[in-house]
């Protein structure tokens, strides 16, 4: 049987797959290439789509078309121009290629084309970005969707059948769960499902890895929400009913002095957070949804922590007070702020000294911007 204990000492990543790149004994230093959601899809609707056909004159049958339309003129070109930049990127010290969820687009009919998807999806990213290093995505909700199912198997189901066997080899080491973890060096990298959070799970293996030089929380939705909006509560343990969780996991978090790297909701975000007992949890979002060009290259801008979830004096579209409520119990606690509209791919680069993550935009080759999400000013 293999217990989470027994599964955590399998240690860093191993060369036990093929193309699969070992962490050296006592590396300390190395960088991770970040990709955020792509919605891996094909140009022509009917490879994975054809299948759902929502009854006429529903809403459902005037929005699909005009979702995969966007969905499918991102992926005739502008995706596979980003994969060429992430390949760019790779350096000779990058030891695997992170991605923060949403993987596929989803919105298929059937257990076998959900699969499919994510087979073509995952081949696409390891083939084109970089064949020698391990790919690693988390789990996102696009991954599991069956919101057009037709079949009586689970989308999470497929997930789980068709990932399993490529993180485990991936990662030289057995993944039976879409929670988990693996060291990579000195330092912990934490899987969470987003969709489903095992809380008594993630807090298990941070106790396991205690001794972690760095914690990565590695999870398609955010642990500190971000963007204010009608899905304001969609992130980690968000939904009411949730909040004595959700405080758990982020006391839990803020006592590790955790790095957060999440994805969904499309934009560029960083928040640190320092609690008054020296608990810190820095959070960085990230996207690759490229859009369009002008977004893509829109220069950054800084957001002060005043412009933490600024929310309208008056909106019918969600409980007001509720919101304020919400984002009033980390408002307090807010360092430094950022958030933008920018896309493209990033590259995390973790030392003794320092973590840092710089941002490009679409496929340019210049950095947008570089955060700092240890160092000096986190000691």
């Amino acid at each position: 049987m293999l217990t989470r204990r027994r599964f955590l000492s399998l240690g860093a990543l191993a060369a036990a797959g093929a193309g699969c790149s070992s962490a050296r004994a006592g590396e300390s230093a190395y960088s991770v290439l970040v990709l955020g959601d792509v919605h891996f899809d094909a140009p022509e609707i009917g490879v994975y789509h054809a299948h759902y056909k929502p009854k006429p004159g529903s809403t459902a049958a005037r929005i699909f078309p005009l979702r995969m339309k966007r969905e499918h003129d991102q992926w005739s070109g502008r995706m596979q121009r980003l994969a060429a930049a992430a390949r760019r990127d790779v350096r000779p010290d990058t030891r695997f290629v992170l991605q923060l969820g949403d993987l596929i687009q989803g919105n298929c009919a059937t257990a076998a084309v959900h699969a499919k998807m994510l087979e073509d999806g995952f081949a696409y990213f390891k083939r084109t970005v970089s064949p020698d290093l391990p790919f690693v995505p988390v789990v996102g909700n696009h991954d599991v969707d069956q919101s057009c199912w037709l079949d009586r198997k689970s989308a999470k189901d497929a997930f789980c059948e068709t990932m399993f066997p490529k993180w485990s080899r991936e990662l030289g080491q057995a993944v039976d769960s879409t929670t988990f973890a693996f060291r990579q060096g000195p330092d912990l990298f934490l899987y969470a499902d987003f969709n489903h959070p095992d809380l008594e799970r993630i807090l298990g293996l941070l106790e396991d890895n205690a001794d972690a030089r760095y914690t990565f929380l590695v999870s398609h939705g955010a642990i500190v929400p971000v963007c204010p909006g009608p899905h304001f509560r969609w992130f980690m343990l968000g939904r009411k009913g949730h909040d004595a969780r959700r405080r758990k996991l982020f006391s839990g978090l803020c006592r590790r002095r955790a790095i957060a790297l999440v994805g969904h909701n499309h934009v560029t975000a960083f928040a640190d957070i320092k609690m008054p007992d020296g608990g810190r949890l820095t959070q960085f979002m990230a996207t690759s949804v490229w859009s369009d060009d002008p977004q893509a290259r829109k220069p950054p801008k800084h957001v002060s922590r005043e412009g933490y979830a600024r929310l309208p004096k008056a909106t019918k579209e969600y409980n007001l007070a509720d919101a304020r409520a919400l984002f009033g119990e980390y408002r307090p606690h807010v360092g430094e702020f950022f958030f933008s509209g920018q896309q493209g791919r990033c590259l995390l680069e973790v030392s003794d000294n320092a973590v840092t993550m710089t941002m490009r935009g679409g496929d340019l080759a210049e950095p947008a911007r570089t955060f700092s999400l240890r160092g000096s000013e986190f000691a």
